[in-house]
């Protein structure tokens, strides 16, 4: 990836005179601006190589941060901070802080994140804006904070404006306080230490960035790419291409913009189609493969033209059956990590892992042919378990399924005995249930 892709002072060169400082991370702590404002590491800070493109800054989340020998911005207003970030969990931390005062606690302003996922700006004096949209840990996301003359605050994560324009005039004037990278005060002990990177820092005084201004920073560069679309046109990235499934999607490096659980167009093979992705439960990834409002082997087995690739199956909540070709179905299953889920009115009723390779393993004969012997044998060829946590920690795996000689594979599985419409009884007993089998 070619490193000036995200350089700010090639995207927005009209504004590069007011541009007080700018950190790159590509090995060194130097200001790319050539302000002289150089960092400073400090509590194990250092660079790393994987960063949003090319190198990062990385943080422990406990004691690493940076700080510079001055105030870097000179005003409290007319200002402007963008940064990439990467956490690696959900928590309270800080990107940057301005250090300043009015005689209040809290008296800094500064961007960064609340513990429940929100990003959020501290602008002095008590006063805070935090985002309506959350945004995702374990890959990089793009905030941007902008404050006017009338202290007019706006917040903006991966392009879209998610706070603001929001009035919080907190009567702030600098103070000789150091500005920090990566953590802020509380007092006179830091605090709100990031774990994770921070990439492309930038600060200017004098320009209060656009919307189409944090677009383009958004957007620039082919590692920019960032999935569009809502349910009725599906998601896609940016560049017309398709993930391979919905986990794809979730554990790819562009999973930013239009992201969330909804429809998405995948492609595991030679033909894409439309799918529900849930990407937020049990971990997210989880793509609806089948669907019935009450007896899913008997609606989808009994006919098995119904359904493939329809409507039906672009949401989890209605009761209209449905099901993907066996041979998505199986694409995906063996795609993946060799997952399932088996959901009841919405309640998880049991996970599946297939212990032995899922490459060529055919869990659609093993689930919905009623005379299959390709299912296995259980902790031999599969496991099943009670909760994603067990299942991802291999805890407490089920022990008892029914091997019925006349069906051909195990049925009325449980983890010490048989639990009624559970995994692998399928049948034409099941009550008038909402069932879905998703795949990861």
């Amino acid at each position: 990836m070619i490193q000036s892709n995200r350089n700010v002072r090639r995207i927005l060169p009209s504004y590069n005179s007011s541009l007080k400082g700018y950190w790159r991370f590509e090995g060194n702590f130097n200001d790319s601006r050539g302000n002289n404002n150089t960092a400073r590491a400090q509590g194990s800070a250092s660079t790393a190589t994987n960063g949003s493109v090319g190198g990062a800054e990385s943080l422990n989340g406990t004691t690493s941060y940076i700080d510079f020998a001055s105030t870097v911005l000179t005003s409290a207003t007319n200002i402007s901070i963008s940064v990439w970030f990467y956490q690696t969990a959900v928590a309270a931390a800080y990107f940057y802080v301005q250090g300043v005062t009015t005689g209040c606690n809290p008296s800094a302003q500064g961007l960064g994140t609340d513990s429940s996922g929100h990003i959020t700006a501290t602008v002095g004096c008590g006063g805070s804006v935090t985002s309506t949209a959350t945004y995702s840990p374990n890959t990089w996301n793009h905030a941007v904070m902008t404050k006017d003359s009338s202290s007019n605050v706006k917040l903006y994560l991966n392009g879209a404006l998610v706070a603001g324009p929001t009035n919080n005039n907190g009567g702030l004037s600098l103070s000789t306080g150091n500005d920090m990278v990566g953590a802020a005060w509380n007092g006179n002990v830091r605090t709100a230490f990031l774990n994770g990177k921070l990439d492309e820092v930038a600060l200017w005084n004098g320009v209060v960035l656009t919307a189409s201004d944090v677009s383009a920073l958004f957007r620039a560069g082919d590692s920019q790419i960032y999935i569009t679309g809502n349910d009725a046109s599906g998601r896609t990235y940016s560049d017309g291409t398709y993930a391979s499934s919905c986990n794809a999607y979730r554990s790819g490096s562009y999973y930013r913009g239009a992201n969330g659980d909804g429809v998405y167009w995948i492609k595991p093979g030679a033909t894409a189609f439309k799918a529900y992705c849930d990407m937020t439960t049990d971990g997210g990834g989880w793509t609806l493969v089948a669907k019935n409002g009450d007896q899913l082997r008997t609606t989808i087995i009994a006919s098995p033209s119904i359904d493939y690739n329809s409507q039906n199956l672009q949401s989890p909540t209605t009761s209209n059956a449905g099901r993907f070709a066996f041979a998505h179905i199986d694409t995906l299953f063996q795609q993946g990590a060799g997952t399932m889920r088996h959901k009841i009115n919405g309640t998880n009723q049991s996970f599946f892992k297939r212990v032995t390779s899922p490459t060529s393993y055919s869990i659609s004969a093993a689930m919905f042919t009623w005379s299959s012997t390709n299912a296995g044998t259980l902790n031999t060829d599969f496991r099943m378990y009670s909760t994603v946590a067990n299942m991802d920690t291999n805890t407490s795996p089920w022990t008892y399924c029914n091997y019925d000689t006349t069906v051909g594979y195990p049925r009325d599985c449980g983890p010490t005995g048989a639990i009624v419409y559970t995994w692998f009884n399928l049948d034409s007993g099941l009550p008038a249930y909402l069932v879905t089998l998703w795949v990861r």
